[in-house]
C-alpha cells in the first residue's frame, strides 16, 4: 500500500514538473499538486500505521507460541494509529512549510525583497503557525496516549521514577550516576496535567517496570530538543505575525529574516530528534510486549554489503535529482515566472477595462 502512494505521488510530481509552462491558465497545473499532496500523506499514513503496530501491537491472538486470527486491518488501526498519525502529518507538513519560508527568507537575505519571495514568506509562515498549533495538540494527544498505553517511554522522557500523584514535568538537567536529577527546572504538577489533564492525577514511575525493559534514559534530552524546536517554530511565526501587523515594525527585517532561515534545518533536526525519541524509546521491544530488538536482528552475512548499495544508490538518486532540477530551473526561476504571470495578468485585466470604457 505505502508503494502505491508512493507511486502515485511520485508519478503527479513528474507530470507537474515537465508540464510547468504548458498551460494557459496557471491554475490548472496548481491542482496536479493535489494528487502529489494525497500521495505523500497516504505513504505517511501507511508507514506510520506499522511503526504504530510496533508500538501497540493488535490485530491477532497469540495461542501456544503462534499467531491466529490475523486481521489486518486491525493491526493498522491499532491504538497508537491515530496520535502518531496525527504527530507525523502535522510534524511533516509544519517541517516543510519552515523549510519553504526558510528558503524565502534566505533568498531575500541574499538578493534583497522580491514580490515573489514575498509572497512565498507570507503564505508559509502562515502555513508554520497553522501546523504549529496543531503539531503542539498533537503532542498533547501523543503525551496522553503514553500516559495511558505506554507509561515506561513518558516515565524515561521526564526522568520519572517514583508514581505519584501531582507529578512534576522536568526540563533540562542531566542524570548522575544514582540517577539523581541535577540542574533541571521543574514545573510543578504539570506532567500530571500533561498525560490526564488533571494536575494530582497519579503518573506511573520507572519503579513499576523491571529495569531491563526500561528505555533508554537519553531519551529524556531527545524529548526536550525536539519540543523545544517545535516550540521554538511555533513561536517564530507568532513573532512574524506580529510584526506584520504591528505597523512600526519591520517583519522583514535581516534579523528575523535570518532566523526565519535557520529554522529550516532545526526543523528537519526536530522531525529526526522526535523518531530518535520514538524508536529508542521503545527499546528494548521492536514490537512491544511480544520480540525484543536481539531476537529480531538479522543473522544475514551480507548486510553490511547491502548498507554500502543503498547508500550508493541513494547518492546517486540524490545527485541526479538535484542536476534535474538545476536544469529545469536555472534557466527558468520560479520568482521570474511568477512576475511573467502577474505582468499577462496585469495586461489582460487593463485590456478588458478598454473593453468596458469603450
Amino acid at each position: 500500500m505505502e508503494v502505491f502512494a508512493f507511486f502515485f505521488e511520485a508519478i503527479f510530481l513528474g507530470i507537474y514538473l515537465y508540464t510547468w509552462d504548458r498551460f494557459k491558465n496557471p491554475y490548472i497545473h496548481w491542482l496536479l499538486t493535489i494528487p502529489i499532496v494525497a500521495g505523500a500523506g497516504m505513504s505517511a499514513v501507511f508507514i506510520t500505521t506499522v511503526n504504530g503496530f510496533m508500538n501497540q501491537p493488535g490485530g491477532f491472538l497469540m495461542e501456544a507460541g503462534q499467531f491466529t486470527a490475523v486481521d489486518p486491518v486491525q493491526a493498522m488501526l491499532n491504538t497508537a494509529t491515530f496520535s502518531k498519525v496525527f504527530h507525523v502529518l502535522s510534524s511533516a507538513y509544519l517541517t516543510g512549510a519552515a523549510l519553504l519560508a526558510g528558503i524565502a527568507a534566505f533568498a531575500m537575505l541574499r538578493k534583497g525583497v522580491s514580490a515573489y519571495h514575498k509572497k512565498a514568506l507570507n503564505l508559509m509562515m502562515a502555513v508554520v503557525l497553522l501546523f504549529g498549533l496543531l503539531n503542539t495538540l498533537a503532542g498533547d494527544v501523543s503525551a496522553k496516549f503514553l500516559a495511558e498505553h505506554q507509561p515506561e517511554k513518558l516515565a524515561a522522557a521526564e526522568w520519572h521514577f517514583e508514581t505519584e500523584s501531582g507529578a512534576d514535568l522536568i526540563l533540562l538537567g542531566w542524570l548522575n550516576a544514582e540517577h539523581e536529577i541535577i540542574g533541571a527546572l521543574h514545573l510543578p504538577k504539570l506532567l500530571s496535567f500533561l498525560a490526564f489533564s488533571d494536575f494530582n492525577a497519579e503518573v506511573t514511575g520507572l519503579e513499576e517496570f523491571p529495569k531491563d525493559e526500561w528505555p533508554p534514559l537519553l531519551v529524556h534530552y531527545l524529548f526536550d530538543l525536539m519540543a523545544g524546536i517545535g516550540f521554538a517554530l511555533l513561536s517564530i511565526s507568532v513573532l512574524y505575525f506580529l510584526f506584520v501587523f504591528w505597523k512600526k515594525r519591520n517583519e522583514l527585517n535581516k534579523w528575523l529574516l535570518g532566523i526565519i532561515a535557520l529554522g529550516a534545518p532545526m526543523a528537519f533536526l526536530g522531525v529526526e530528534l522526535g523518531w530518535f525519541y520514538a524508536e529508542l524509546g521503545r527499546q528494548p521491544w521492536i514490537i512491544r510486549g511480544y520480540m525484543r530488538v536481539e531476537e529480531a536482528a538479522t543473522s544475514s552475512p551480507n548486510i553490511r554489503m547491502m548498507f554500502f548499495f543503498f547508500m550508493l544508490l541513494y547518492i546517486v538518486l540524490g545527485v541526479m535529482c538535484v542536476l534535474v532540477l538545476r536544469r529545469l530551473f536555472n534557466n527558468n526561476p520560479a520568482e521570474v515566472e511568477m512576475e511573467k504571470w502577474m505582468k499577462e495578468k496585469e495586461k489582460g485585466n487593463s485590456t478588458t477595462e478598454k473593453g468596458d470604457n469603450a
